[in-house]
């Protein structure tokens, strides 16, 4: 008669029905390729932004109360949204290059 013998460490494919070696291997492979991905979807998502941005222009002075784009050169908050008055020369809109000093505003902030 054969004794039993448990093991925990790693099993032989087929023993336990999850695959041994071969699956966590597959595992591992499936992994590093879906890193892969995702990080070149992020590579061309970060160089689409980086054109875009390159046809836009902070504009100072023309974003409504509520909609400026970032925080304040004032210090007045550190958000976008958080504007609190319409056209304040310390907050700014993003706008297409050539546009803001045609919608009124400047492209320096305050001083």
């Amino acid at each position: 008669m054969q004794a039993s013998v448990q093991s925990y460490g790693i099993v032989n494919e087929g023993k336990n029905g999850c695959g041994g070696k071969k699956g966590v291997r597959k595992t591992v492979i499936a992994a590093a390729l879906a890193g892969l991905m995702i990080a070149g979807v992020a590579g061309s998502a970060s160089a689409a932004d980086g054109a875009m941005m390159a046809s836009k222009e902070k504009c100072f002075g023309i974003a409504k109360a509520g909609k400026n784009d970032c925080k304040s050169v004032s210090g007045a908050h550190s958000c976008a949204g958080q504007a609190t008055k319409d056209n304040d020369p310390s907050e700014f809109k993003l706008v297409g290059a050539g546009e803001c000093v045609k919608d009124g505003g400047s492209l320096t902030a305050p001083k």
